[in-house]
Formats: structure tokens, sequence, C-alpha cells
């Protein structure tokens, strides 16, 4: 499916969600996600001009149900045009979603579209309004009705991650799907296992229920099955491209009767008997029911073996379609509480890992978001480590962390920061940077502690500096604390101007530190005035504090004009003045060498 329809549809699915209230929270996220995903493949351009609705290049002759809530709501509000740049921000594409939900709703008059639009910073969506804006007419009234029924079932397919049966209600990404189906799968096995060692469900009537699903004999149960395949989709294959198939594999993968135990065997040598994607839908439905009846119970390692030999199943395919049914199932299992699941058995029996990160690693994105969810629960130190290791290998990791800063519960947006530092994520630096513009003080206080971390960064420390003037006291000081392992001099006089005008007394320490460190001339001055203050300035509240911060900041220094300020001050008449003096003019003296290129100061 082409980018842009694939836009469209998402973003037409959240319009119908933003119009009702409350909001299916688990469906937006879903399509919001695909919407995003869309974005990454490309511009994004939308066009509705003399009644013509375009997606890019496609023309939509006839407005498709899934779309006519999207179409209705442009029409109202006299939109002409929408461009989405590639790479867009999840939270720009909500804001316009959200936008003309409020429309579609009614709780936003169609006139007011274009001043609410003009009203938010935009840098990557960009809105075209026709000269004159249409009055709400019988064209929203007469696609109201048909989109009242799309809105559910928009919910429904976004929320076919989890339910779906047919992949074609699945809110995904188009191009991971062709390149899911257009490449070999390739089946990971796990290490081998002694017979009679594997893993048994507590449970066992249950596996054989699900086997006699897979059964010819269990008739009701099979056509209760084949009822929630869509009418639409055939359920048997012509002869001759049945015949051309054959079976998924004339023998059952190895590894199966390795690491399964006989109950479970049975489901797989049933499945691999398919010869056409209609069957091995219907046999894969036991599979995916035994995967997560098994969590449910607690056997999370058996669901984990199981899901790998569905794995193995797979790589016996050689036909797209046959392939797609299996990411058609993976996609359905696309649930937090099992892939959370997944995550803790990974932290709990460390025997069994290896087999655990295969499956997270199927995952994705979706895998890499449930491991990083558990760092936050990690009761010890070695649990975080075993994770942020996992984390480290996972392919989705560096999409999952993008995709948690735009969640709107601050503490997840921290959390995936902190994570981005540890990992070296390969775009930190520009999004700690555009963290630091959140609204929440916890966020920007995490972000520039995280652009701290960057010593080396040129963009970081201009960030920093920026920071320092944040609302938050919280925040000026992560910043000043940063900036104080920086040493590029250029730096001194936006802090010299900083310090003149901080109020809080951590924040003015920081950065008296910070100048020191920085050693430039101009910081250097400023450090002098303020360790020889006059008796007014001396008067001052926390001007002792201060004057004794800026005399350990000018041993930090080292350069000639504060070594010469320090021998002065070893004359002042306030003994502990004198004292601090003494002592960093003795380390600073040992300290300091001929390498360093400053010369060492004569006590005479």
């Amino acid at each position: 499916m082409d980018r842009n329809v694939e836009f469209v549809t998402q973003l037409s699915h959240l319009v119908a969600l933003y119009a009702q209230d409350p909001v299916d929270h688990a469906a937006e996220k879903a399509a919001l996600r695909a919407a995003r995903a869309a974005a990454k493949h490309g511009a994004i351009d939308l066009s509705l001009i003399d009644g013509v609705f375009r997606a890019g290049h496609q023309e939509f002759e006839t407005i498709p149900p899934e779309i006519a809530a999207l179409q209705a709501v442009l029409t109202t509000a006299g939109v002409t045009a929408l461009r989405v740049e590639h790479h867009a921000k999840q939270d720009e594409i909500k804001t316009v979603a959200v936008l003309l939900g409020s429309v579609f709703g009614g709780r936003l008059a169609a006139d007011g579209v274009r001043a609410a639009v003009d009203g938010q910073q935009w840098s990557e969506v960009r809105t075209v309004f026709a000269a004159g804006v249409p009055a709400v007419d019988d064209v929203m009234a007469a696609e109201q009705t048909a989109v009242t029924t799309t809105i559910s079932s928009a919910t429904a397919a976004d929320a076919a991650v989890a339910d779906a049966a047919d992949a074609d209600e699945v809110a995904a990404d188009a191009a991971a799907v062709d390149a899911a189906v257009a490449a070999p799968a390739v089946a990971d096995e796990p290490a081998d296992r002694a017979e009679g060692t594997a893993e048994q469900t507590p449970n066992e009537a249950d596996a054989k229920a699900a086997v006699a699903l897979a059964s010819d004999d269990a008739a009701p149960a099979e056509a209760s099955t084949a009822a929630a395949i869509p009418a639409d989709e055939p359920t048997a294959e012509p002869a001759a491209l049945e015949s051309e198939r054959g079976p998924l594999a004339t023998e059952l993968p190895a590894v199966i009767s390795r690491i399964l135990a006989p109950v479970y065997v049975q489901l797989f040598e049933r499945l691999i008997t398919s010869s056409e994607p209609g069957t091995l839908r219907r046999l894969l439905e036991p599979v995916l029911a035994a995967i997560e009846q098994t969590v449910r119970e607690g056997s999370t390692t058996v669901s984990v073996r199981l899901l790998l030999a569905m794995f193995a199943c797979e790589a016996c395919a050689t036909d797209d379609e046959m392939r797609r049914q299996f990411f058609v199932a993976v996609r359905r299992l696309t649930k937090p509480t099992l892939l959370r699941a997944f995550a803790m058995l990974y932290a709990e029996k460390p025997e069994d890992r290896d087999e655990v990160e295969q499956a997270l690693a199927r995952f994705a994105e979706d895998g890499a978001e449930a491991v990083a969810d558990s760092v936050g629960s990690s009761p010890t130190s070695e649990r975080r480590a075993a994770y942020a290791a996992l984390l480290r290998r996972l392919p989705g990791t560096n999409d999952a962390l993008l995709s948690m800063l735009d969640d709107e519960r601050e503490i997840i947006v921290e959390r995936a920061i902190g994570l981005m530092v540890e990992l070296g994520h390969p775009d930190m630096e520009r999004q700690l940077g555009e963290q630091l513009s959140h609204r929440g003080a916890r966020v920007r206080q995490a972000a520039a502690r995280g652009l701290g971390a960057a010593t080396g960064s040129a963009f970081a420390a201009d960030a920093l500096v920026r920071a320092v003037q944040d609302a938050s006291p919280e925040v000026r000081l992560a910043a000043a604390v940063g900036l104080q392992s920086r040493r590029e001099a250029r730096l001194a006089p936006s802090l010299v101007t900083r310090l003149d005008d901080e109020p809080e007394l951590d924040v003015q320490l920081a950065l008296i530190i910070a100048l020191g460190r920085l050693a430039a001339p101009e910081g250097v001055q400023k450090l002098i005035s303020m360790a020889n203050p006059n008796e007014r300035l001396l008067r001052r509240r926390n001007m002792p504090v201060l004057r004794l911060g800026a005399i350990e900041a000018l041993g930090e220094a080292r350069t000639p004009a504060s070594m010469i300020a320090l021998q002065k001050l070893l004359e002042d008449r306030d003994k502990e003045v004198r004292e601090a003096a003494a002592r960093l003019y003795t380390r600073a003296r040992r300290l300091t060498t001929a390498t360093a290129g400053i010369p060492v100061v004569s006590d005479s």
C-alpha cells in the first residue's frame, strides 16, 4: 500500500476516534504509531480540490468508507492541502487529528479550524485552506451517518493488532508488511535441549483442547473459527494453485520436538499440512490460543517455545501469501501483557534468555518497548543492567525509545531519555534538545542531565546554555551542572550574563564552578571580582558563600590571572578566605605543569 494512502487511512481513524469521548487509547496508540510509520518512508501529501481527493498520486474516484470521516471534515473546514514532512513527529500528527476530530465531534466550529491551526507552532505539518471556508452543510450531515459506523470500525481496525483475524484490518506499516512477506523467514533455533526436559503447562487439558480445535473431528470449533474469517476472503484456493503449493512442510522442524511436550507437538504436526492460506490461518488459531493461554497460566517459558516453534514452521513457507498468515499472527500477538510477561521471564530465568530474546526480537519496536517498560520496575541494579544489555541487541530499540518520547505520561518520557543516554541513541542530542521545550519540568530536567553527558558535543553545550534560562530552577541547576564538564571558552559570556540574573543560590554556585572549569578570561575576571567584593556587596545575602565559591573556582581555573588573585587573597583580613586561598593556591601550583602552558607562580 502506498504510504500516502496508509497515512490517510490512519489519520481518518484518528479523526473518528477523537470525535468520541472518551477516546479509546489503545486504538489511538496503534493508529498514531502506524501514521508515524508511514511518514518515516517519505513526506505525505494530501489534497482536496474541486471535490477530488488525492493522497500522493492516488486519486480517489469514490471515497472508501475507511476515509469518509477525514474527507467530510476536510471538505467542511475548507482544507485544500495537507503536507506532513518526512519523519514528522507524532505530537504534530496528533494535534492535526485532534483538531479535525473536534470538528467532526461538534466541539469546534468548522470556521474556527483556520484560527486553531494558526494558533499552533508547526515545524513538520503544513495546512492550506481555500479562499473561503464553507459553512457546515448537507455534505457533513450526509457523511455523519455513514461515518458513525466507520468510527467503530476504525477503532476495531486499530485494535486488530490484538484481536482481528484479517490482515487487512491490522493497522500496520504497509512497508513493513511487504518487507516481512518478501524476505524469507529465518528461524533462530534455540540451544539443543535433552528430550524429556521440556517444560509443560500445569493444565494439559487446555493444551489437548487446543489440539482438538485443529482436528477435523472438532467440527463445531472449526465452524466457529471459520465464522470469524471475513466473508470476502476465500477459504480455499483453486485446485491448481493448491497443488502447486503443496504442504507447508513434509517433515516437522526438528527443533519443535526438542523444545515442546508431545501434547503441543501435535499442533504443529497439523499446521505443516496446510497447503493454502485459508487452512493455514485456521490451523494457526489453536497455536495462538495456546501461546496466550500458557502465559495466563504462568507457564511463560512454554509460551515462548510455542512462539519459536511457530517461527520454525514459518521458515518452511516459500509463498508470500503463506508467509503473510504468520505475519498477521505475530501482529495479533502484539499485546503489552504478553510481551511484558516475556520481558519478565528474561530477568527471572537466565537459562531461558536466549529463547526469550529470539521471541522479543521478532516483535521489533513493540518487543523493545516492553523491555524498556520493565526497566522502570527493576528491583535491582543487576536486573536493570540485564535489560539494558538486551535493549542494545534488540532491533527495534531505537524506534521504541522515540515512540516513548511521544507518550503523554512524563514518567515514560523520563525513562526514555535515561535509556537514550545510557544506550547512546544515535539521535540522542537532537531529541533531548527538543525535550527541553517539553511542558513538564521533570522531563526538561532529565533532558538537561542527559545533554550534560554529551561532553564532546557543541550542540549539547549550546542547548544547555539555553536551558540555564529555563523557568524552573531545577532545570537551570541541571543545565549548569552539565556545563561544568565543558572546556569551551566561547560559553563564558553567556554564563557570566546568566550569573548576574540568577536568583537561586544553588544555581549560582553551579555556574561559578562552570566558569572556573572553563578558565576563559572573561569568566576568570568575573570570578576575581566576586572573590574581592566591596563592603556593600559583602553585606548582601549569600555573598560570603558566593565569595568562597568564586575562590574555589579560581583554584580550578589555574590561569596566571587566577593564581595572582589567589596570592593576593593570602593577605585577606577574613581568616576563612585566607585559609581557602592558601589551600587552593598550594594545590593549583602542584597541579600546574609546563605542558599545560601555565607558568608556576613564584611565592616571592
